[in-house]
């Protein structure tokens, strides 16, 4: 098959990257964990709370960043705008 051309910003195209890493911490971190095992409940937690309205928020911004990195021919994102999907 040979090399694949991958696009400049790969994170930008990964909704795990975007939106659900930073969106999680700053839910987990609102509660004070004494232990690692707290933490960890912390994080499942929170996990279990997405709502499925929220994940097919994300997976749809996922194709649209797609369609922008494709018109970019595979270049920088500008201007993307993360506050609609709080």
């Amino acid at each position: 098959r040979g090399p694949i051309n991958w696009p400049a910003r790969s994170p930008d195209l990964n909704p795990l990257n975007f939106y659900l890493w930073r969106h999680l911490k700053s839910l987990v971190y609102k509660h004070f964990s004494r232990t690692i095992r707290e933490l960890e409940e912390n994080i499942r937690a929170e996990i279990r709370r997405l709502g499925p309205e929220t994940l097919r928020t994300v997976m749809e911004n996922a194709v649209e960043r797609a369609c922008m990195c494709e018109k970019g021919s595979g270049g920088h994102l500008r201007d993307v705008i993360f506050h609609r999907y709080y």
